[in-house]
């Protein structure tokens, strides 16, 4: 308990429970929207880093950084003016549009990403989340 973190509650789990456990005790709980938005992109790489067993450390840092610019996307979509005109049509739809235009992006810088800071990490997914904003939070269905 040296860094104030009790991890005696964690004994005995194993597998995605002990992963969500552990990401709770670390970032504590949330009290942003960002926050929530890092939690569920955490929690989304490692159960796609579980049914997809022997990728390589570049692909999960991938779906991390996709996973994370969308997460933040919903999160500037749904605060913004644009909320009812973005969402209003089909969230189904826009969610395809900006997952796919994020994870091409992603996948163009892929082998930079594992030689990258983790904070020049997070600030490329929340510049990647921005730029998605502007390009599909218009509501003019591109």
């Amino acid at each position: 308990m040296e860094y104030g973190v009790d991890f005696s509650s964690l004994e005995g789990l194993s597998g995605l429970k002990l992963l969500t456990e552990l990401i709770g005790l670390i970032l504590g709980p949330p009290s942003h929207p960002d926050d929530v938005a890092l939690q569920q992109a955490l929690m989304a790489t490692m159960r796609s880093a579980e049914r997809e067993a022997g990728g390589t450390l570049a692909e999960t840092i991938g779906r991390f950084v996709s996973e994370l610019a969308w997460r933040r996307t919903v999160v500037q979509l749904t605060t913004s003016q644009r909320r009812v005109s973005a969402l209003g049509t089909s969230m189904r739809r826009l969610e395809q549009r900006v997952r796919t235009y994020i994870s091409g992006k992603v996948q163009q810088v892929n082998g930079q990403l594992m030689n990258a800071t983790p904070q020049n990490v997070a600030d490329f997914a929340s510049k990647l989340a921005a730029k998605a904003c502007r390009l599909f939070g218009r509501g003019d269905d591109k």
